[in-house]
């Protein structure tokens, strides 16, 4: 079987409460998992599959006795967290960062951690460090320090963020759409409006935000532009 089988197969296993041939399945899968999205997709399915099989406490007990790398200790964080132990979670995830402290991955999940820890400072800092080294994901992890930034209620900042995104690929609806709705949030209509627009003129063909708009318009009793656009959108 491929990988992605092999991962069909154990889910299929584990929803059926077979977890000990569940788990034997993500070992084979483990063997030919190849490029790290695969190993994501495996680790995430292992946790589930030791929580649900009433072992994820024992796996991290393994996990802790073994010799501490930046790797292992980034797993036991996981694991921590999909328990809800987020101040072991921490303790974990920080001894990581300490030993590798610009690996990606670690710095992921430990952005992670923080937001939902709730302290937003902290994430957004290690989402603007992503953004920098990570260009693979960076729009990503501008739309998360943007996020954050709201939620701080750092206006100028989370729309900073956003300026980064765009100028990064200016051909890129969701970005636009991204702002517009960052810009609702904010109780910027007029920002969101122009950011819609600009939307539709980069894209004439996708509904997308041409839809977006007509709503916000009839949300605001602006009933003759939605209905405009609405019609355009057929």
């Amino acid at each position: 079987l491929s990988f992605a089988q092999e991962l069909r197969f154990s889910e299929k296993l584990r929803d059926r409460e077979h977890y000990d041939e569940a788990i034997k399945r993500l070992d084979r899968a483990e063997v030919i998992a190849e490029s790290p999205d695969e190993r994501e997709q495996l680790l995430a399915a292992q946790i589930t599959t030791y929580q649900s099989a009433g072992k994820l406490d024992e796996k991290i007990v393994e996990l802790r006795d073994q010799a501490a790398n930046s790797e292992s200790l980034r797993r036991l964080a996981l694991m921590y967290a999909a328990k809800g132990a987020w101040a072991d979670a921490t303790g974990a995830i920080e001894r990581a960062l300490q030993s590798t402290p610009e690996n990606v991955s670690v710095m992921v999940v430990a952005a992670e951690i923080a937001e939902n820890q709730n302290r937003f400072a902290d994430a957004a800092g290690l989402f603007e460090k992503l953004a920098q080294i990570d260009r693979r994901y960076r729009t990503n992890h501008l739309q998360h320090v943007a996020d954050l930034q709201m939620r701080l209620g750092n206006f100028r900042q989370a729309f900073e963020a956003c300026d980064i995104l765009i100028d990064a690929n200016p051909a890129s609806v969701e970005s636009f759409q991204f702002m517009a709705w960052l810009a609702f949030r904010a109780g910027r209509d007029d920002q969101a409006f122009a950011a819609l627009r600009r939307a539709m003129s980069v894209a004439p063909r996708d509904n997308t935000p041409r839809i977006m708009l007509a709503s916000a318009f009839a949300d605001r009793f602006r009933t003759e532009e939605a209905i405009e656009l609405y019609w355009q959108a057929m």
